[in-house]
C-alpha cells in the first residue's frame, strides 16, 4: 500500500520513490546540511577543554560541566520540543540552528566559568530543539521501505559534523585562541537562514499523522520504550565520554593537538561510516539483530582503546565508531 502526501510544494509517495530521489529533491540535503552544522558545535567542545583549563584554572572534572550543560539541555528538553513540533510544525527548524550558533559563538568571550557553563546550556537548548524537528521532517520525507537507510544517511550528516568539529576548532583556536569561537556563528546563521526558507511550509502534522500519534500514545509499550531509552542512554554516554575527553586525556599523556585532533575525528568519522552501513543492513536483517550484535562487539573495542593508548588507538577508535556509535538512527526509529 502506498501513502501519498505533500510537504511544501513537493508531492511524494511512500514506497515508490527511493532515497536517492529525495536526495535530488533538495529538502533532505538541506536538513542534512543543518544537521551537520548544528552537530559540528558539539565536536568543537572537546578541543576547547585544554584552553578552558588554562584560562579558568579548573580541573579535569570541572571542565566537564561544559559538556554536561550542553548535552544535558539538549537531551532533557527534547521531549518537550517534540510535543511542540507535533502541535505547531517544524517550520522553525532553522531558527534553532541560528540560536545554537549565536550562543556558542559567545563562549570564547565570557569572563567567568559559571557564565560559560550557562551559555553552553542555552546553546544546548538550540541543539535539543533542532534534533526532534529535523527527525520528524526526515521521517515525513522518506518512503517506509528505505526508512532505516534514509534516517542513517541523515544521522551520518550530523556525525560528520561532530567529526569536523575538532579540526575546525584546532584551526580556529590555533589562529585566534578562544576568540575563534566568534567565527563559528557564520555557518550557523547562513545554514539556519537557508533552512528557514526551505522548510517554511512544514506545518503541523496532517490528520492521518495525528491519528497515528494518538494511537501510539494509547498503546504505548512503556517497558519496551524504557528498554530502548536505557540502551540509547548507555550507548550515548559511552561514546560521549570518548569524544569529549580523548583530547584532554592525550594532552595529559604528552601528545599535541596534531595527534589528538585527528584521533577524535577518526572516532567520529568511523561512527559515520558505521551508521550508514548498519542502516543498510538493518533494512535487510532487522534493527534488533544489528543493535544487539554491535553493542556486544563494542565491548572489546572499548577495552582496546583504554588499555593501549597511542598510535594503536586509531585502530580501536575506528572499531568503537563502527560498533558502539553506529546504532543511533536504529534506536531513534525504534523509539518512534
Amino acid at each position: 500500500m502506498c501513502w501519498e502526501g505533500t510537504i511544501g510544494s513537493v508531492r511524494f509517495s511512500r514506497g515508490r520513490r527511493p532515497v536517492k530521489v529525495f536526495l535530488r529533491d533538495g529538502k533532505l540535503v538541506t536538513l542534512m546540511l543543518g544537521h551537520l552544522t548544528v552537530d559540528s558545535y558539539v565536536g568543537v567542545i572537546p578541543v576547547l577543554y585544554p584552553l578552558l583549563i588554562g584560562r579558568f584554572e579548573v580541573n579535569f572534572a570541572t571542565v566537564g560541566l561544559v559538556s554536561l550543560a550542553y548535552s544535558g539541555a539538549a537531551a532533557v528538553f527534547q521531549p518537550l520540543f517534540g510535543i511542540l513540533a507535533d502541535r505547531y510544525g517544524t517550520r522553525l527548524t532553522g531558527l534553532a540552528l541560528v540560536w545554537t550558533a549565536v550562543t556558542f559563538a559567545l563562549v570564547g568571550f565570557v569572563p567567568s566559568f559559571p557564565l560559560l557553563v550557562a551559555l553552553a546550556f542555552f546553546s544546548g537548548l538550540g541543539s535539543g530543539l533542532f534534533h526532534p524537528f529535523g527527525a520528524l521532517d526526515v521521517r515525513a520525507l522518506l518512503p517506509k521501505r528505505s526508512l532505516s537507510t534514509g534516517m542513517s544517511i541523515y544521522v551520518t550528516a550530523g556525525t560528520v559534523g561532530v567529526a569536523l568539529g575538532p579540526l575546525i576548532g584546532i584551526a580556529l583556536f590555533g589562529l585566534f585562541g578562544l576568540h575563534g569561537t566568534g567565527l563559528l556563528v557564520i555557518p550557523g546563521i547562513a545554514t539556519g537562514a537557508y533552512l528557514l526558507w526551505r522548510m517554511r511550509a512544514a506545518g503541523p502534522a496532517g490528520a492521518g499523522a495525528k491519528r497515528a500519534v494518538a494511537g501510539a500514545r494509547r498503546a504505548a509499550p512503556v517497558i519496551a520504550l524504557a528498554a530502548v531509552i536505557g540502551v540509547m542512554a548507555s550507548r550515548s554516554w559511552t561514546v560521549a565520554v570518548f569524544q569529549a575527553f580523548t583530547p584532554t586525556w592525550y594532552k595529559q599523556l604528552g601528545y599535541g593537538p596534531e595527534f589528538y585532533g585527528p584521533l577524535a575525528t577518526t572516532l567520529v568519522l568511523a561512527s559515520a561510516a558505521g551508521t550508514v552501513g548498519v542502516g543498510a543492513l538493518a533494512d535487510r536483517f532487522g534493527r534488533k539483530t544489528l543493535i544487539i550484535g554491535t553493542l556486544v562487539l563494542s565491548i572489546p573495542a572499548i577495552l582496546l582503546f583504554t588499555i593501549f593508548p597511542g598510535p594503536w588507538a586509531f585502530g580501536s577508535a575506528i572499531l568503537i565508531g563502527l560498533l558502539a556509535a553506529s546504532t543511533a538512527p536504529l534506536m531513534l526509529l525504534m523509539a518512534q
